[in-house]
């Protein structure tokens, strides 16, 4: 099982994801955002798990769902495989190949940081499991 968390302010206004294959592990409602980086102040976190044979289906699905005009990604993965997906494209590599990384993050218009970064080490921090 692959595991990622998707913050449900990230996605367009309006859209639909229907049909998803996956799993809501936990759901988290909380004042996490930086409204100095124009960002919402409340969002609501969505930890969930997927299997490898629907991770694809999935990336493209956010890809369509997600916010394009802003610094919102989702990332999911395991020890094996990463993907990170931003509005209307994704990326597949390796977990641990710098180099897949490189090419997720390279066009960092808005100073995202997948898998590992700030992400979910701060969530964890404001939202501890075992605290809602």
């Amino acid at each position: 099982m692959l595991r990622g968390t998707l913050i449900a302010e990230s996605l367009r206004n309006g859209i639909v994801l229907e049909g998803l294959n996956l799993r809501v592990t936990r759901v988290v409602r909380g004042d996490f955002g930086d409204e100095a980086k124009h960002q919402p102040r409340t969002w609501t976190v969505v930890d969930f798990e997927v299997a490898i044979e629907h991770a694809s289906d999935l990336a493209a699905s956010l890809e369509r769902g997600l916010d394009a005009g802003g610094p919102w990604y989702c990332d999911f993965g395991d020890d094996v495989e990463t993907f990170v997906v931003f509005g209307g494209r994704s990326f597949r590599y390796v977990t641990g190949d710098s180099g897949g990384r490189a090419r997720a993050i390279c066009p960092r218009p808005f100073g995202r940081r997948p898998r590992g970064a700030a992400r979910l080490g701060r969530l964890a921090q404001l939202a501890p499991a075992g605290s809602w």
